[in-house]
């Protein structure tokens, strides 16, 4: 449960980072 939970996390985290750099990206254009 606790590894499952952690992968979420992470998994989050990935997509948290993606997300703000597409809109840094946008910020720039």
């Amino acid at each position: 449960m606790f590894r499952l939970s952690l992968a979420a996390a992470t998994m989050l985290r990935d997509v948290s980072d993606q997300h703000i750099a597409s809109l840094s990206k946008f910020w720039d254009e």
